[in-house]
């Protein structure tokens, strides 16, 4: 699992934003979630390598599994490029979707990041935000900028 750094409280204006954001959302079921008094934070993960290590929301990339055989396992950042590559894969619009974050970001050097992970004991998943995290990710690789750090906001339930 990766580690959060410089983890602070999100102050009421910006669980609003994140609220009206997340409610336009595949995910806008964690409204309710931060509507029944889960903490919401912001902090940072860093380096590439432990963005690398965060757990997406994905266990199927159109008929291959993290596990080989159903989605209960949900791939690491890290795995997603290489499971998209794979000639058995067949998710071309996921992998052009990725591929045209990170041409932004590597035309631009500029991408909106609004990653929110969501926190339980000891798990942490990304809920929202996946393709770009691995887009940066990929762009990280790419330019060997090792030290990149990824802002994120979690989620946890338990107050």
């Amino acid at each position: 699992m990766p580690e959060i750094s410089n983890r602070t409280n999100c102050s009421l204006a910006e669980i609003d934003c994140l609220r009206t954001y997340l409610s336009q959302t595949p995910v806008h079921r964690l409204v309710k979630v931060i509507d029944k008094g889960a903490r919401v934070s912001r902090g940072e993960i860093k380096p590439l390598s432990q963005i690398g290590r965060l757990r997406t929301m994905w266990g199927e990339l159109d008929g291959i599994y993290r596990n080989g055989k159903d989605d209960s396992e949900k791939f690491l950042v890290k795995e997603i490029m290489p499971a998209l590559r794979d000639p058995q894969c067949h998710d071309a619009q996921r992998l052009c979707l990725i591929e045209g974050f990170k041409r932004r970001l590597l035309t631009n050097n500029k991408l909106e990041l609004k990653i929110t992970l969501f926190e339980e004991e000891d798990n942490i998943i990304m809920c929202d935000g996946n393709s770009r995290t691995v887009a940066y990710f990929e762009y990280g690789l790419e330019t060997r900028q090792s030290n990149l750090s990824l802002p994120v906001y979690i989620i946890n339930p338990h107050v």
